[in-house]
């Protein structure tokens, strides 16, 4: 069966693949592969290659036995249960910037694009409540936990992996990852610390779009600055505005990749057909 490994991107996820490979023994495969990571970093993680047509993978890992661990950062594809890692919303915009900036700068995204959620993933928010809105069985898992994971959170995963095997200490390895990878594993800070991008309208338009969730969760209520009436209307409209656009934006991107994906499984399912073909002309002859 497949149990989804999902956060907004740079929240923890790779982190959470580390904790399962090195205190589990279970390797995860990964929906969305990004640039970033080296062969020895994909090692630590125990990242698993998806080697066949996707359609075909996700069918055949429902149907297993075995605990098929797949990383998304994308939207539910169904109800199976979700380990969902979140962090401290500042934090995750920001380091998706620099993320940005470091492997894929053609793109050109600002911070304010990734705030509001002109991105393919959408806003931290809207991300978290997508998640977390369904009847799934969901396991929230907090970062700034996980980079030195009490007996208590260990054993919380595996109740909920129902995972009977013995469990191997944790040495969280973000030194050698770092000097392996140092763009991509960046600070591993648990607390935000501001940086100079994040400047005073920068923090206002965050605190904005994603106040709700921010106290809900107990992130930096304290620093949460004060809005205008005017401005907040004024923003609150334009925000609404982005938000939807965004959607419509992602709704047709999704619909792209689900046509790719039927394009490529009968693409694959011709050339078998095709080789069949050719197997029998052989024979003939």
């Amino acid at each position: 069966m497949i149990t989804w490994l999902a956060s907004y991107p740079r929240s923890g996820n790779t982190l959470m693949r580390t904790i399962f490979n090195a205190c589990f023994g279970l390797r995860s495969y990964e929906l969305n592969q990004g640039p970033g990571l080296s062969p020895a970093a994909r090692k630590r993680i125990g990242h698993c290659d998806i080697t066949t047509a996707w359609a075909d993978f996700y069918e055949e890992a429902k149907r297993s036995h075995e605990n098929i661990i797949i990383k998304t950062h994308n939207p539910p594809l169904d109800l199976l249960p979700a380990v969902y890692v979140i962090r401290d919303g500042r934090a995750s915009c920001y380091s998706y910037y620099r993320y940005h900036l470091s492997f894929q700068p053609e793109l050109g995204r600002s911070l304010l694009q990734i705030i509001v959620g002109d991105d393919h993933y959408g806003n931290w928010s809207e991300h978290f409540r997508n998640w977390n809105k369904e009847s799934r069985p969901v396991l929230l898992l907090r970062y700034e936990n996980l980079i030195r994971p009490t007996d208590e959170t260990l054993n919380s995963i595996a109740e909920f992996l129902d995972f009977r095997g013995k469990l191997s200490p944790w040495r969280n390895p973000f030194s050698e990852l770092k000097e392996q990878d140092p763009n991509f594993f960046r600070s591993g800070n648990s607390e935000w610390r501001s940086a100079p991008e994040w400047n005073r309208y920068v923090d206002k338009v965050f605190w904005l779009f994603h106040s709700e969730l921010m106290h809900q969760m107990g992130y930096g209520e304290e620093d949460e600055p004060e809005l205008g009436s005017d401005l907040a209307n004024i923003l609150k409209e334009l925000g609404s505005i982005i938000r939807r656009q965004a959607r419509k934006s992602r709704e047709l991107q999704r619909v792209c990749d689900e046509r790719l994906d039927l394009i490529n499984s009968l693409h694959d399912e011709a050339q078998k057909r095709l080789r069949i073909i050719e197997q029998l002309q052989s024979t003939r002859k």
